[in-house]
């Protein structure tokens, strides 16, 4: 699996590269009228609400990698490194966001768009290293750990490092503040499309985009009043005052005044059998996979802090025009996700509630997290990501994880070296028919590998218990399989 997350890493992709493309063209052909227009340039842009809310967090704590965005993938065959270039060159013009830097007059953030992005494209031969794909994992997790600097830019950075002559690591790192993660299949399909021009000697078949980033800001802000702000507000105060906005897990280490953001990762697979129950007991109660697992980590939450209401973060998708489909930039916002444990109620009826609080959110999704963030936990503490501490999120569909270059083989390349704000974050894909399978990303500074394992060993029991036989309590599903049972009952019986 790719880290290039949002934290956001935002929402899921489906089908090749190709076909995203397509549907993008097809999407915006059926449009007569954009609603978004071009605004003047006479003034900096302002930021989105979402930028503005990474930049507010950049000028809490300068240098930070929390939000760096990577994206490495190998490339075996022969790669024309001048149609890479010319490629990343192409896609970085084409989109305004890539090209921007920030800065700030009278307390009011705006950015700039030069007309040459600069954007950085290094290529390094570690060919001659004893062991190649070693010193290629430790230079890139170097890179990954150089913050960017949002006013001088660039906000983007390629790596390319040769292991062979026909043996390549391309690693792109972005800033969040101007990439998510539906901005990586639009950056994957648009780079096919440009390297592929070049090599025919033609310029790239790409549409026009009908509007740039800074355009939608602009219509986001004329949209996304004070008002129905203020509204949204309200609304989701009324839904979570009164809940825990701190989630503390049992950790290995004490947390430390200022996180250092640096992540392990490990993967898991929901077994086949359990996997179909999921989507079956979804289909039957007229949800989704997303809410079914959702719920099943709300009780494990539960079951680890003792608390019977726990929240959770998820991303929320700010593409809702056809216009925006096909544009890179910022546009994932944060939600809370209330998991009401409260009276033990069976799986059922905690899906159905889980089921309502998403419905009822996303009918407030628009409202910025920063904004939410100061009406409920108004005291800052820079030792925890605010509100939420554990972020979920379900992709569906599968592809635009890397770029489907013509002549080469492309797979990811794990670098071995992450980040993540949260204490946990897990992600699920779900690639029917396959199995469920996921990665979570943990905070190094609290909890060592084992640990983290033995919490997504619990999850796939109880996931399974849950979705067994859903008409239980919740509070008699299984935390624990057969052989854990075993140890611990011995455990109790031995003598004192």
């Amino acid at each position: 699996m790719n880290q290039a997350q949002e934290s956001g890493n935002a929402t899921s992709t489906a089908g090749t590269v190709e076909e995203l493309l397509q549907r993008r063209m097809a999407g915006r052909a059926r449009r007569e009228r954009t609603s978004i227009g071009s605004v003047t340039r006479a003034n900096p842009p302002r930021l989105s609400y979402e930028q503005r809310r990474l930049w507010f967090l950049d000028g809490l704590v300068p240098g930070s990698v929390a939000y760096t965005v990577p994206s490495v993938t190998r490339f075996r065959g022969p790669l024309d490194l001048p149609a890479l270039q010319s490629a990343v060159a192409a896609v970085v013009a084409r989109h305004e966001a890539l090209r921007a830097r920030f800065d700030e007059a009278a307390g009011e953030p705006f950015h700039r768009v030069d007309e040459d992005g600069g954007t950085e494209f290094t290529v390094e031969d570690v060919g001659g290293h004893p062991d190649p794909e070693r010193r290629a994992r430790e230079l890139l997790a170097d890179d990954h750990d150089v913050p960017f600097d949002l006013r001088t830019g660039p906000l983007l950075r390629t790596r390319v490092l040769r292991l062979a002559p026909e043996d390549h690591v391309v690693s792109t790192v972005f800033h969040h503040i101007v990439f998510d993660r539906d901005s990586l299949a639009i950056w994957n399909a648009e780079l096919a499309e440009a390297y592929t021009a070049h090599r025919a000697g033609r310029s790239p078949d790409l549409p026009p985009l009908p509007a740039q980033f800074a355009d939608f800001a602009a219509w986001q802000r004329q949209t996304l009043t004070e008002e129905r702000i203020e509204g949204s507000l309200r609304h989701w105060v009324s839904r979570l005052t009164g809940i825990p906005t701190v989630l503390e897990l049992p950790a290995d280490r004490p947390r430390p005044d200022l996180p250092s953001h640096r992540a392990g990762a490990l993967d898991f697979v929901v077994p086949g059998e359990v996997s179909d129950r999921v989507r079956a007991l979804a289909e039957r109660r007229g949800t989704t996979v997303f809410t079914v697992t959702l719920a099943a980590c709300h009780v494990l939450l539960g079951r680890y802090t003792g608390l019977s209401h726990v929240l959770t973060g998820y991303p929320s998708n700010g593409r809702t025009e056809v216009e925006l489909e096909g544009m890179i930039g910022f546009f994932a916002n944060s939600l809370p996700a209330h998991g009401d444990l409260s009276g033990d109620p069976t799986f059922e009826v905690l899906l159905d509630r889980t089921h309502d609080a998403l419905l009822d959110g996303h009918q407030h999704r628009a409202v910025p997290f920063d904004r939410l963030v100061d009406r409920l936990v108004p005291i800052r503490d820079l030792s925890r990501n605010p509100l939420v501490q554990v972020w979920f999120d379900v992709a569906t569909g599968g592809g635009g994880t890397t770029a489907s270059l013509p002549g080469v083989e492309a797979t990811s390349f794990d670098v071995g070296s992450s980040h993540t704000r949260f204490d946990v974050e897990i992600h699920v894909e779900d690639h029917r028919p396959a199995p469920l399978e996921g990665r979570v990303f943990y905070a190094q500074d609290l909890f060592e590998p084992e640990t983290v394992r033995r919490l997504l060993h619990h999850y796939t029991v109880l996931l399974a218990s849950l979705v067994t036989e859903p008409g239980r309590r919740i509070s008699r599903a299984e935390l624990f399989d057969r052989a854990e049972r075993e140890r611990l009952l011995a455990w109790g019986a031995a003598p004192v």
